[in-house]
């Protein structure tokens, strides 16, 4: 099945490897213009080569959506803010967000602080 995301625009946390890889692969593939987001500066930029090379090969050459890369970590509140700037400074808009990358804590959800 052939999905279209042509003007659509995504920021995909933990972006650099794994199941964040393969959907910022798939998203970019299909059209869409995606930002990936980890902590660390190398593998994302190794990751947006992956992403490239692998949209051409599943989208069989087809016009393509743009990946660019933020490093930041999500645990922070301003690196959630400084990763939505620059998708917004890129893309204009943010149409998917895939949080696949984060922290958890444990305790009353009263107790819970961001």
């Amino acid at each position: 099945m052939e999905i279209s995301l042509h003007g659509r625009s995504a920021i995909v946390t933990g972006g650099s490897k794994g199941l964040g890889l393969a959907i910022a692969t798939q998203f970019v593939a299909s059209g869409a213009n995606v930002v990936i987001a980890a902590r660390g500066p190398e593998a994302l930029e190794s990751a947006a080569k992956a992403i490239s090379d692998g949209a051409a090969t599943v989208s069989g050459g087809n016009a393509r959506g743009r990946i660019i890369t933020v490093a930041g970590d999500v645990a922070k509140a301003a690196d959630i803010e400084r990763i939505h700037a620059e998708a917004t400074k890129a893309f204009g808009q943010v149409d998917i967000l895939v949080n696949n990358a984060g922290v958890s804590r444990s305790g009353a959800f009263e107790t819970l602080t961001d």
